[in-house]
């Protein structure tokens, strides 16, 4: 098991989306997070001698193409893969956050 518990929660979000052929775009301090790891784990040459330390902030922030969120059918599958995950939206800011409540039995 992933000790990243939101790199995990990130992949079982992305799998469900891909099953409809949905793509999510990762940015925000994650983003930079995994594209940092992914650097140093291919080695890939950069201008940098060094690669900055990234830090997450805590969160996934997604973004969704216009081809997605114009698309109905896709909005209703991206709202459904949330609720199989146990998110709801957070107060106030229902079309933006969303918090994902621990559910019982699990580890977090």
């Amino acid at each position: 098991m992933n000790s990243d518990p939101l790199l995990e929660q990130l992949r079982h979000f992305a799998e469900k989306l891909a099953e409809k052929n949905i793509r999510v775009i990762v940015g925000g301090g994650y983003g930079l997070l995994l594209k940092a790891n992914h650097v140093r784990r291919i080695e890939a040459r950069t201008r940098l001698e060094q690669i900055p330390s990234a830090r997450s902030t805590g969160d996934i922030d997604v973004f969704l193409t216009t081809e997605v969120i114009t698309h109905k059918n896709n909005m209703d599958t991206i709202r459904q893969s949330l609720d199989a995950l146990g998110y709801s939206p957070v107060p106030g800011a229902e079309f933006v956050q969303f918090l994902r409540h621990k559910q019982e039995g699990t580890r977090e």
